[in-house]
């Protein structure tokens, strides 16, 4: 038994349905309300949103978590919880990462399960899926709390921890973005099937050749086989002659067809506009970026509107569960590495700063989230600023 299913176990976590009542529509149920009849499984093999997802995914869980504490104007690095190191038996920090932001996508809402000693002090921590969850308002004496039924049993908010995307006022739940997209996820998914078919049974010759009169089958074939000699392969592209009257026409795509490669291309952009990243990040270069001139400000806008959300999200109820160690702490998913270029660009403005009297060395590491220099010191390798 592995210690996920002993940890159910220990709660009297029963592998089994909760009444309709307590639990909220999955996106199978809710992309039925639509008349589409396609899972979040369809959906990830719609390849623009599986790029969306993993995209998103991928980046925020490769990003180093920074755990500190400020003390007066200074930014001092504390060790993490041994939970968020070493989450549980199974999982990596960036592996419950990436399954949070993998159900946020997906489903709207992340759930942590978390495993605590006789102290209160969390021990493990658990990604749920969000299928299993369902949170409910519940009246007790003259406060009103939110319980979560897990597979039927009910937990508290000292054991659940919920993330939820864009909510509804008064919504328990978040909405993801496969929701909002379910109609083009849909029809991007019928082109993607469409499209299949029609190469698998619906290939279309190059062009036909025409001529007057009718032709034996024998005749057929030898000219067909002339032509293709004569022009196939590797001597694609030299002059043809046809003589007795024979025409050749070339075959272009079909105007539904064409139509086809349209919606395709304009499902690409639709989901790449519902996950919020850039179109060319996830493999639609027809147009031109609107996200930036150059690598550089592309990247600033891909951790500031499409990562920010996540982010922030993240840090808070991360930030939450290390306080209840360390109160004065906070979570941090550091982003340098993805705005490397913008960071050397923020380092030359400091340095004009610096030579022009209007900032110190202790006010530019504030603004870098770094601790005074002992004493007014002066890095050993940095300049000497007048």
């Amino acid at each position: 038994m592995n210690s996920r299913r002993a940890f159910a176990r220990a709660l009297g976590v029963e592998q089994r349905s909760v009444e309709n009542g307590n639990r909220p529509l999955t996106i199978e149920q809710l992309l039925a309300e639509t008349n589409t009849p396609i899972t979040t499984d369809d959906a990830l093999g719609v390849t623009a949103t599986y790029a969306a997802v993993t995209l998103l995914a991928d980046t925020i869980a490769g990003l180093p978590i920074d755990v500190f504490e400020r003390r007066g104007r200074s930014r001092i690095e504390v060790a993490s919880p041994r939970w968020l190191a070493e989450p549980n038996d199974e999982d990596l920090p960036r592996d419950i990462i990436e399954q949070s932001v993998t159900s946020l996508l997906l489903r709207g809402n992340a759930y942590l399960l978390t495993e605590r000693d006789a102290a209160q002090r969390i021990e493990r921590i658990w990604v749920l899926d969000p299928d299993r969850v369902a949170p409910r308002k519940k009246r007790v004496g003259n406060r009103t709390q939110i319980v979560y039924y897990v597979d039927g049993r009910e937990l508290t908010a000292a054991d659940i921890v919920h993330i939820p995307l864009t909510r509804k006022p008064g919504s328990l739940v978040g909405m993801s973005p496969l929701r909002a997209a379910a109609e083009t996820t849909a029809v991007a998914l019928e082109a993607q099937r469409h499209a299949a078919a029609l190469l698998r049974n619906g290939a279309m010759p190059g062009g036909l050749i025409e001529v007057e009169g009718q032709l034996s089958d024998q005749g057929v074939n030898q000219l067909k086989q002339g032509w293709q000699d004569a022009h196939g392969g590797e001597k694609k592209g030299g002059v043809g002659v046809i003589t007795e009257g024979a025409k050749f026409r070339g075959l272009s795509v079909s105007p539904a067809d064409a139509e086809l490669l349209a919606t395709r291309r304009w499902s690409v952009e639709d989901v790449a506009r519902a996950f919020r990243v850039p179109p060319h990040l996830i493999g639609s270069t027809e147009k031109t970026s609107s996200w930036g001139a150059g690598i550089q400000e592309m990247s600033r806008g891909f951790v500031v509107f499409s990562l920010g959300g996540h982010l922030t999200r993240l840090e808070s109820h991360m930030t939450r569960l290390v306080r209840e160690e360390r109160p004065l702490a906070q979570v941090k998913l550091n982003t340098d590495a993805l705005l490397r270029g913008e960071t050397v660009t923020r380092y030359r403005a400091h340095e004009v700063g610096l030579r022009a009297g209007f900032l110190t060395l202790d006010e530019v590491r504030r603004i870098e989230d770094l601790p005074p220099l002992p004493n007014n010191a002066r890095p050993d390798n940095g300049p000497a600023v007048a």
